[in-house]
């Protein structure tokens, strides 16, 4: 059991969920816009919104490991390799098929509860891309990073696409309140993408070996690891400036402890460790990024 916990890469997947929830009960519970007979109809088609999302998650992460076999063996300590190892090719083919009906079955359903049945393509797209994805575009410099970040931050505006007809009856009604949750939502999906791509970006340094042995272009063999590094603090720069732009601008508040301490310590702290530049720093990074994501995203939601 533990083999096919590790292999959905668990901890990302309650990031996920956690934050799917969180911003369903700071912006679209208490609008009070849903009729009292229906809420618990709604508060299970989120829970299943919720884990279609996760689904195409997990359906991400198993067809990556499948195309990613040899890479891993050079890129992964052998305890952390799983297909191949732990887990047979043959089993790891079948669970990925299993997740993608699974997640069919729930998208179709949502299509139906949320009367977007156009938004149905939206499945079979996200499983597609992310077969391509693996298959080929993660070997296209910056291509397959900025593709990973953008489902980062299309999970946090999943929601609001799913409760437009609510958010347009508030616009109607309390603009002002609409413009909030609307800039909040944009804010949080923006950072949660910058975020991601640094992280991506990082990664790629990490597996530069492996990348290299497997003839894969990724963004630090295409660019070489110095470059690479470069562009990483370029896009922690464009984080920096879009913190700065939403606490000033569309916050129209000043800089406050909790903005410091989990908004800018964390950056300075990542602009620090990638201008030393030390190969044993790059795992730290990575995790620090991902940490960075959960508290800025914590601090979205609070502020």
């Amino acid at each position: 059991m533990i083999k096919w916990i590790n292999l959905i890469r668990w901890p990302n997947l309650i990031i996920i969920a956690i934050t799917q929830v969180a911003i369903f009960y700071k912006y679209f519970k208490p609008l009070a816009l849903i009729p009292a007979n229906e809420i618990l109809q709604k508060n299970i088609n989120i829970v299943l919104l919720i884990s279609c999302t996760i689904l195409v998650a997990i359906s991400g992460y198993i067809i990556n490991d499948l195309f990613d076999q040899s890479n891993d063996k050079i890129n992964k300590k052998k305890s952390k390799q799983i297909i191949g190892k732990t887990i047979s090719q043959e089993d790891a083919i079948f669970f990925y098929l299993f997740v993608v009906i699974l997640g069919n079955i729930l998208a179709i359903y949502l299509t139906i509860q949320f009367n977007l049945f156009y938004s149905y393509i939206i499945y079979p797209i996200s499983i597609f891309i992310f077969w391509y994805y693996s298959y080929q575009i993660k070997c296209l410099p910056l291509i397959g990073n900025i593709l990973v970040s953008a489902f980062i931050g299309g999970v946090i505006l999943l929601l609001p696409y799913s409760f437009h007809d609510s958010l347009l009856l508030l616009k109607e009604q309390d603009f002002a309140n609409y413009k909030l949750i609307i800039s909040d939502l944009i804010a949080m999906s923006i950072f949660a993408f910058l975020i991601n791509l640094f992280r991506e970006i990082i990664k790629d340094i990490e597996d530069y070996n492996g990348d290299q042995a497997c003839i894969c272009k990724s963004t630090a063999v295409y660019f070489g690891i110095q470059k690479t590094w470069i562009i990483a603090q370029l896009v922690l720069l464009g984080l920096f400036l879009f913190s700065l732009f939403f606490m000033f601008y569309i916050l129209e508040q000043s800089v406050d402890g909790p903005f410091i301490l989990m908004v800018m310590t964390p950056i300075l702290i990542l602009v620090y460790l990638t201008l030393i530049k030390k190969e044993t720093h790059i795992t730290q990074i990575s995790l620090i990024s991902k940490f960075y994501m959960i508290i800025g995203l914590l601090y979205f939601l609070i502020q």
